[in-house]
């Protein structure tokens, strides 16, 4: 396909490597941007400049010149990683059912994150140490406690998101963020079945 029309260059001193996704949303934009300025329309061609900036390139209007400032903010920098591999729960914990406390089985093949409906509030920034696959496993298994009204189970499950992951769901608001641990906390106050179970 071709590219979107525009005037504006690449500054001769821009290093920043760039996917062919990411090159072609810029000119995208760029195009955009040129298109509302010669219509005059300036509150458009802010709101793209500003758009554009939000994916880490600046514009130098004088010199017609664009360059990534923030690579980081680039879409394909941001587009998701698949999470490694948690350890596999059992399928029951050790010690027998308790209170019907089989783990709930999940859809094989499709990723934990797309098994329950919780959604993170936390900056990216937070996530960089959490071992999301995890998460999501933990995450999933508790919906799906909760549909076969294992609320027992879900319990514990929230303490362990809570003490191994330290993080916290919010089940009204369908969220879950990462929270500093608690003064005190730790497997001090783990159940038995998340002592014994390697999650």
């Amino acid at each position: 396909p071709r590219r979107p029309t525009h005037d504006y260059v690449r500054a001769s001193d821009d290093r920043a490597r760039l996917s062919a996704s990411d090159e072609a949303a810029i000119h995208e934009l760029l195009a955009r941007r040129l298109t509302a300025k010669i219509a005059r329309e300036f509150d458009t061609a802010d709101a793209v400049r500003d758009e554009l900036r939000k994916v880490g390139v600046e514009v130098i209007d004088r010199d017609k010149l664009w360059r990534v400032v923030r690579p980081q903010a680039l879409p394909s920098a941001a587009a998701p990683h698949p999470p490694p591999r948690p350890a596999a729960i059992p399928a029951a914990p050790p010690g027998g059912d308790r209170g019907g406390g089989v783990l709930p089985a999940l859809v094989p093949g499709v990723p934990y994150e797309q098994q329950h409906d919780y959604r993170c509030s936390s900056d990216p920034a937070e996530l960089r140490q959490v071992d999301l696959g995890g998460v999501h496993e933990l995450l999933a298994r508790r919906l799906a406690a909760k549909k076969g009204r294992q609320y027992e189970l879900a319990d514990e499950m929230r303490l362990a998101l809570r003490e191994r992951y330290a993080v916290e769901v919010f089940d009204r608001d369908k969220l879950w963020r990462v929270v500093p641990p608690s003064a005190g906390g730790g497997a001090a106050g783990a159940s038995e079945w998340q002592r014994a179970a390697p999650l």
